[in-house]
């Protein structure tokens, strides 16, 4: 194994342990929470960082500081649905990552990082 996935590994078990004794849902409970894409857009710091994924929404807050790539490769998404982004990274399995930071169900047409609505509600247009 390569330093470069050494370090990797070592930051997702970190992640992992520091998700210990949290309540947790799982995505069956999830499911019965739903969310509105306006909601999730609320959410868009590094301290307060909610994202959705194929239709559920997550807080990935307790993810932003064991990103393998760094906070600045995906923050540019907090708030909005991610989807298309990840799936430019066929290689990874986003849900073995942030799986167990699902919050609820998107309850809505999910908002992009470049969304029209968006920029109209933000006042941009």
């Amino acid at each position: 194994m390569d330093r470069r996935m050494a370090v990797r590994k070592q930051m997702l078990e970190e992640f992992f342990k520091s998700l210990e004794g949290r309540n947790l849902l799982t995505k069956q409970q999830a499911s019965e929470i739903r969310i509105k894409p306006e909601e999730v857009c609320k959410h868009n710091n590094y301290k307060d960082a909610w994202f959705s994924f194929r239709g559920y929404v997550y807080d990935v807050t307790p993810y932003n500081d064991f990103h393998p790539g760094g906070l600045g490769c995906f923050a540019e998404f907090f708030g909005f649905d991610v989807t298309n982004a990840v799936m430019v990274h066929r290689h990874v399995n986003i849900e073995s990552y942030i799986g167990k930071l699902v919050i609820g169900i998107l309850d809505g047409e999910p908002l992009l990082p470049n969304s029209k609505k968006l920029q109209i509600e933000k006042g941009h247009l």
